[in-house]
C-alpha cells in the first residue's frame, strides 16, 4: 500500500512540473549514455529526469511521455523483433513536441525515421548522420572530431574508448543540442571524462 502512494505522489509531483524528460531505448550502453547526459546536463540550474527503458514498466513510460513538457527518446540500436515493435509503439506516443535523437548508423533504426513525423535528430560515423563523428584516434583516450550543421569541434574523452561508447557520447550532443548547448559547450563538459 506505502509503494503505491508513493508512486501516485510521485505522478502527482511529475504532473505539476511538467518537466522535460530523456527517455534511452533500445541500447547496451543505456546507462553510459544516461551517465554522459547527466554530465553536462543537470546542473544546479537544470535538472532533467534520464530514464532507461528496461528498467522502468511501459505504463510508467507511457505516463511520462504524455506528461512532460518535452519528451525526448533516444534510440541507438535494436536487434530482437519484439524489441523493435516496442519500440515503434513508443514512438508512436511521442507528441510533435518531442524529438526523436536515432542512431543513422543502424539501419533498423534509421528506418524507424518513417514512423513518426516529430523532431528527428540523428547521430554516427556515417555521411549524413546530423551529428557526425570523424577522425576517430585512440592513443592513451580517445579523440574524435563532431560534425553538425557545419561546426566541426573536436572531443577528447580520457578513460572513453570504442565506437560503442562514442554513439552514446554523440547522442548527448545531440540531446544537448535540443536544450540549446553548443557541441563546444558539450565537448568543454565532458574534456575530463
Amino acid at each position: 500500500m506505502m509503494n503505491n502512494k508513493i508512486n501516485f505522489l510521485k505522478k502527482i509531483h511529475f504532473r505539476l512540473k511538467n518537466p522535460p524528460i530523456i527517455i534511452t531505448a533500445g541500447d547496451e550502453n543505456q546507462s553510459f549514455t544516461s551517465e554522459i547526459i547527466g554530465k553536462f546536463l543537470n546542473t544546479s540550474e537544470r535538472k532533467v529526469p534520464i530514464f532507461e527503458i528496461t528498467s522502468q514498466k511501459s505504463k510508467d513510460i507511457d505516463f511520462l511521455i504524455k506528461h512532460s513538457s518535452l519528451p525526448i527518446l533516444i534510440l541507438n540500436t535494436a536487434k530482437e523483433k519484439e524489441r523493435i515493435a516496442e519500440i515503434k509503439s513508443l514512438i508512436k506516443k511521442i507528441p510533435k513536441k518531442g524529438y526523436l535523437v536515432l542512431n543513422f548508423d543502424d539501419e533498423t533504426i534509421r528506418e524507424l525515421k518513417r514512423e513518426k513525423f516529430v523532431n528527428q535528430l540523428t547521430f554516427g560515423f556515417q555521411e549524413g548522420a546530423d551529428f557526425r563523428a570523424t577522425d576517430l584516434k585512440v592513443n592513451g583516450g580517445t579523440n574524435f572530431k563532431v560534425g553538425y550543421e557545419g561546426n566541426i569541434v573536436p572531443f577528447w574523452l580520457k578513460d572513453v574508448s570504442g565506437e560503442e561508447r562514442i554513439y552514446s557520447v554523440l547522442s548527448a550532443a545531440a540531446v544537448g543540442a535540443v536544450f540549446g548547448l553548443n557541441l563546444i559547450e558539450v565537448s568543454q563538459a565532458l574534456k575530463d571524462y
